[in-house]
């Protein structure tokens, strides 16, 4: 490796290698290293500073939530501001193989790689398993270079990650889902950077003929505008996620692990579920009862983010009542979690109306599975479930009646509303009703938004609102 790169790495990383060999070590790849090797020469890998780099970035991301998200008190001990599972997925976030990748393009340092001939021609220096042992190994590097002081890379390696511990509630990473959703469906994937006079425009691409089973290709793309190219394929690949959801094609964690459980185990395996993001966030209450003998048990309630079914479990050991909760919550899980598509937690539905048989009533559809026009779901406040065919303007719920469907709630809310003039005191211009009901369903959060049942019960507090006397 050349003075020039040495100094150019030095540089971007803002740390000064005493030992320049732990520096080209960093960098130089196995298979360049046996090659070396058959030559007689001894050349050292990245896997083993790989190994140790891995440790010691987890132990700094850990280190910075020490100094960020908790407190010791005098007499009370240690004050977390946040729930182990929150921390976990903070972890996570920053030492995820497409974030590290991310880096090493954010420092232009793979263009660097010393790489065997096969790796040259595999392009080895793209792949981002390479380029995650890379930022691993400059970790690892770094720390046995200054003699194991972590303070004294401590903001180096931050500065590499552009790591914020403002909070834990860490930004989600588009970029990263969008690849792992590409790598998952082995789907053909575009990426364009242009420079702009200020910042930068990424453009992405996927073909979604792939899911569709057609041949020839259909790009679906979005462009996305940031500062850096960071920040610009984070717009690209968010806004091309969202226009993929709208036709339910896009799924990340969609195939749960394939595992065994038991009442003793529940509880850990169902938190480490919601961790890694197949689930939503998990919350348990206990409540002291008595038998109709008045024998005392615990009755313990596990809620689950987005689910509408609660699960109960009730033993005389309080802890043995949670597992049996957790217990029950994962054997409904994995009976009814959708592995074809990744919105079972009630983000996919339907409000439908009844054009056969009008009626007040307002109903949603809550869909637990589609493929195609052939899905399955549960009808709500009947808690109905049906098998069912399900296009863009109408639902078949196996009646002679005729169910229009509506996946824009304001669209459904404003015909609900419009069909039923005499139950709302707004007068009944659609310009007029719109106008109204745009402006209560905008002061509605995004959780109530994203689940159809919830939903429903704050269209009907609307309606409610506006009754006539």
């Amino acid at each position: 490796m050349e003075q020039n790169i040495i100094d150019a790495i030095e540089t971007k990383l803002g740390y000064e290698f005493k030992d320049k060999a732990l520096l080209i070590q960093a960098f130089t790849r196995e298979s360049y290293a046996k090659e070396q090797r058959v030559k007689g020469l001894d050349v050292q890998s990245n896997e083993q500073l790989e190994y140790f780099g891995d440790s010691v970035l987890n132990y700094l991301v850990v280190c910075g939530q020490l100094d960020n998200f908790t407190k010791v008190i005098d007499g009370t001990g240690l004050h977390v501001l946040y729930k182990e599972g929150k921390l976990s997925e903070f972890n996570s976030h920053w030492t995820d193989k497409t974030m590290l990748s991310q880096c090493i393009d954010a420092l232009g340092f793979a263009q660097y790689l010393i790489m065997s001939k096969g790796d040259i021609n595999q392009k080895a220096n793209e792949n981002k398993s390479v380029k995650e042992d890379l930022f691993e190994s400059l970790v690892g590097a770094m720390w046995i270079d200054s003699d194991k002081d972590i303070s004294r890379i401590q903001n180096v390696v931050y500065s590499m990650l552009n790591i914020k511990f403002e909070s834990a509630n860490v930004e989600k990473n588009y970029y990263s889902q969008f690849m792992e959703f590409v790598d998952k469906n082995k789907a053909q994937y575009s990426r364009k950077v242009k420079e702009l006079v200020e910042g930068y425009e990424v453009e992405l691409g996927i073909d979604v003929n792939a899911f569709y089973y057609q041949d020839g290709v259909c790009m679906w793309t979005r462009e996305g505008y940031g500062k850096n190219i960071k920040e610009a394929e984070q717009d690209a690949a968010k806004k091309l996620i969202e226009y993929l959801e709208e036709y339910n094609l896009f799924t990340v964690n969609n195939v749960l692990p394939d595992t065994s459980f038991t009442p003793e185990t529940a509880v850990n395996f169902l938190q480490e579920l919601s961790q890694k993001g197949y689930i939503g966030e998990i919350t348990y209450e206990d409540e002291a009862c008595f038998t109709t003998e008045r024998k005392p048990y615990w009755r313990v309630k596990c809620s689950i983010a987005n689910y509408v079914v609660n699960f109960f479990g009730t033993d005389e050991s309080k802890k043995k009542a949670k597992k049996n909760a957790a217990f029950e919550a994962l054997a409904f899980i994995y009976q009814n979690y959708n592995k074809k598509d990744s919105n079972h937690q009630n983000k996919v539905f339907h409000f439908i109306l009844n054009e056969t048989t009008p009626t007040n009533e307002m109903k949603v559809i809550v869909i637990d599975y589609i493929d195609d026009i052939i899905a399955k779901g549960t009808v709500y406040p009947d808690n109905k479930q049906y098998d069912l065919y399900l296009t863009s303007d109408y639902v078949d719920l196996n009646t002679d009646d005729k169910w229009k469907a509506y996946d824009n709630p304001e669209d459904f809310l404003i015909q609900w509303i419009w069909e039923n003039p005499n139950l709302v005191n707004i007068p009944d211009h659609p310009s007029v009703i719109r106008y109204y009901i745009h402006e209560e369903y905008s002061k509605l959060s995004d959780e109530i938004k994203n689940n159809g049942v919830l939903l429903r019960e704050e269209f009907l507090r609307i309606a409610k609102k506006y009754l006539k006397d």
